[in-house]
């Protein structure tokens, strides 16, 4: 037996795995169009959090939910091709705020631009009300996840 959950679920493992298989979705849409620009959606995600301010490399792992050095790996190639910059940061000597530059801005551009196009195809079957609820459920979801404690289940060997 895999769990002790009856056959099928609950109503909250469902959703759970439905949550999964939207973010596999949406993953797989994000590379698709990241790859219209030459970039993957790691590099995409990393333009699009810089487009709003500078940050840090261990920032943007956090809000990204990363590990530190898989995005300091993503952030080193963008700054070799001249798609981001480091800059200074006066509360962190160690720890560069990183920055786009003006190529930077035109791929993350591209991408944002194509991806417009995908949200007007969301947008004819969902409605302005709909996602707002789905945005609603989302942020309460994401809320108690981050604040669960979760204990381990002892293994039944």
């Amino acid at each position: 037996m895999r769990g002790s959950e009856p056959r099928g679920g609950t109503a909250v493992g469902d959703l759970t795995r439905d949550l999964f298989e939207a973010a596999a979705a949406v993953r797989d849409v994000g590379e698709q169009l990241a790859r219209t620009a030459g970039q993957s959606l790691a590099r995409w995600q990393v333009l699009y959090l810089l487009d709003a301010q500078d940050l840090t490399v261990p920032t943007i792992a956090r809000r990204l939910g990363l590990a530190r050095q898989s995005v300091q790996r993503v952030a080193d190639e963008l700054v070799g091709e001249q798609l981001l910059r480091a800059v200074p940061n006066p509360d962190h000597a160690r720890s560069a705020l990183h920055a786009l530059t003006e190529a930077g801005t035109d791929v993350l551009a591209r991408i944002n631009a194509k991806a417009a196009a995908w949200h007007r195809q969301v947008m004819r079957v969902l409605t302005p009300a709909d996602l707002a609820r789905a945005h609603k459920l989302l942020e309460t979801i994401t809320e108690i996840a981050r604040s669960a404690r979760v204990t381990a289940v002892p293994r039944a060997d």
